[in-house]
């Protein structure tokens, strides 16, 4: 997490550029006067606590500025305030999170790019705080650039309970914690860890008692969330199907044969009692 001031600014005059941003960058006409390109945000829908990432470009001080420019990056309730200074080439970025007891709920966010004498505005946008680890948020909150990956060692998007389901999802962070959910009823299937490309592995079996329909897993990382949907079928059986052939005919045909072989043997024995004895 980032909260460290550039050097060249003096307590007293950072806190007042502070507010002075703040002012600004919530008034009505902030959006409408931003000049630079978006910053690009890991995730906008995380969890109080969970880290998210925050970048940007083009944060260039003017030729005649006192000292190069620092970004600003702060959310309406004031949870966040955070301050770092641009590269050369003026591109930035920092990490950080709403504190752990932080409200669910959406918070507007903005970055502006500041140095002595003025500043401009990067637009705003807004970060979605979750609820509970593991909740449905909907795909359109699946983090940019998550996918299910098909190997030969996948499942594919229909299982039954009992039997193993392996998942590949690609677009984690490296080396990043996910909590994988089963729902409708919340069913927590484990902890995994991504690999240092960000490519989460996962192997589970579907629970016993599973209902038959359409579940969905979600993927809940400290930073990436994903989901998708599970088609859940009925389990195997031991039990012949039945498959609406006529019986009949086949039944009719066996009790004959029992029949009839017991008859010859009848006739066979009577035939035995009445020859000459030697």
């Amino acid at each position: 997490m980032s909260r460290t001031t550039t050097p060249r600014l003096a307590a007293t005059g950072l806190l007042s550029l502070t507010a002075a941003v703040a002012g600004l960058a919530f008034a009505p006409s902030a959006s409408a006067t931003a000049a630079l390109p978006a910053a690009e945000v890991s995730a906008t829908t995380v969890l109080p606590g969970a880290d998210f990432t925050v970048s940007g470009t083009d944060c260039l001080s003017p030729d005649d500025a006192d000292y190069e420019g620092v970004v600003f990056v702060m959310s309406e309730n004031g949870e966040i305030q955070e301050v770092v200074e641009p590269a050369a080439n003026g591109s930035w970025s920092l990490t950080t999170s709403f504190p752990a007891d932080t409200a669910t709920g959406d918070y507007a966010m903005v970055a502006s790019c500041e140095w002595y004498t003025g500043g401009v505005g990067y637009p705003e946008w807004t970060m979605t705080l979750g609820g509970e680890v593991g909740a449905i948020r909907g795909v359109e909150a699946n983090t940019p650039g998550t996918k299910n990956v098909t190997t030969d060692k996948t499942t594919g998007a229909t299982s039954a309970p009992g039997q193993k389901v392996v998942k590949v999802i690609a677009g984690f962070q490296p080396h990043e914690k996910v909590t994988l959910v089963l729902h409708s009823t919340p069913t927590t299937l484990g902890t995994f860890e991504a690999d240092a490309a960000g490519v989460l592995t996962v192997e589970f079996t579907l629970p016993a008692g599973t209902a038959v329909g359409t579940h969905t897993l979600v993927f809940d990382g400290t930073v990436t969330y994903y989901q998708e949907n599970l088609e859940v079928t009925a389990a195997a059986t031991a039990q012949l199907a039945y498959t609406g052939a006529d019986m009949t005919v086949p039944l009719t045909l066996g009790v004959g044969l029992v029949l009839a072989g017991a008859g010859a043997l009848v006739v066979s024995r009577r035939r035995g009692a009445g020859a000459p004895q030697a």
